[in-house]
């Protein structure tokens, strides 16, 4: 009992309902697999195409002042001709 004999180890054939079923299942399984791994590799190419072109650490926004702690900013605003400022507010 210890050795299984040799004829109970040999698969037996699928009926054809089951061989079915299971082909079904693995075209199912492929092709989820490939769908998986194209969308995989989509996020990977998003990374590196970010990571390429990302701006550098040194490179300053237009809506970034840099200015010494407890100085007053001052600057210039460009308006067009005949525009008028209504209102202004301060953030931050």
């Amino acid at each position: 009992m210890a050795r299984p004999i040799a004829e109970e180890d040999e698969e037996k054939p699928l009926d054809p309902a089951a061989e079915k079923v299971r082909r079904k299942l693995i075209r199912f399984m492929i092709v989820n697999l490939g769908l998986l791994f194209l969308a995989l590799m989509v996020v990977i190419g998003a990374l590196v195409y970010k990571a390429r072109n990302a701006p550098g650490a040194g490179s300053v926004h237009a809506g970034d002042v840099q200015a010494p702690a407890g100085a007053p900013l001052s600057g210039d605003i460009v308006l067009p001709v005949g525009a008028k400022v209504v209102s202004q507010a301060l953030s931050g």
